[in-house]
């Protein structure tokens, strides 16, 4: 399910693999790391919301 209505996902974009965020660590730090991977598509700002969504589980993902 997309939160983000209108992404448009580039053709034959492929989303890094992220570590899962669980709500165990820093969240500062799983989103600098998000930022660092993603750097390309920076301007994509509903693409990187979408596929930001993906980067969390458990209780982060209800969040």
């Amino acid at each position: 399910m997309c939160l983000v209505p209108d992404v448009v996902v580039p053709p034959k974009f492929k989303a890094p693999d992220f570590e899962k965020y669980k709500g165990l660590k820093c969240p500062k730090i799983h989103l600098k790391r998000f930022c660092m991977k993603m750097v390309a598509h920076v301007a994509n700002e509903k693409l990187m919301m979408h596929v930001f969504q993906d980067s969390l589980s458990g209780a982060s993902l209800d969040w």
